[in-house]
């Protein structure tokens, strides 16, 4: 009883955590897409085009080819991402690809509110790393959101 009240606050904190980076992935790319971006540089805006293009890619893969395949299978095989398969598709423009982005996590959000309990202890057997929980994978989504939203903030250049 114990553990299933911590493992519920966890996944309720993990939860919390995600919408947390989507507010903040909200207001950064709101205020790249209200600023005048035609009097920046534009290396700036296709380097930013292209980074987060890369990380919606890598957020598919996770919600796509990792999370939903956990939901749906027992113990599935789960490949490595691989990097350089990355950022070879079409390339809209950064408005574009910042509401997708934000889409795609509301998705998730819609996902991890309505999944059962039971789902969150479900394993899939990654490639290199062996058994890893579906609760595993969103911890590791936390984590590299602190990653990806420090580089999106440099990437965008000094603040106004």
């Amino acid at each position: 009883m114990y553990t299933f009240t911590l493992r519920a606050m966890e996944e309720h904190q993990l939860i919390q955590d995600i919408e947390v980076s989507l507010s903040r992935y909200s207001a950064m790319l709101g205020r790249l897409d209200s600023e005048n971006l035609l009097e920046q540089v534009g290396h700036m805006i296709a380097r930013l085009t292209e980074f987060l293009n890369i990380q919606m890619e890598i957020q598919d893969e996770v919600v796509n080819f990792r999370l939903k395949k956990i939901i749906k299978e027992e113990r599935p095989y789960i490949p490595q991402i691989r990097q350089e398969r990355l950022g070879n598709g079409h390339r809209p423009n950064l408005g574009q690809t910042a509401q997708r982005f934000l889409q795609q996590r509301r998705e998730l959000l819609k996902l991890l509110n309505s999944l059962p309990r039971e789902y969150w202890d479900r394993t899939g057997f990654h490639e290199t790393e062996g058994h890893i929980t579906f609760r595993e994978f969103i911890r590791r989504m936390v984590d590299k959101d602190q990653q990806v939203l420090q580089q999106l903030s440099q990437l965008s250049g000094p603040k106004h």
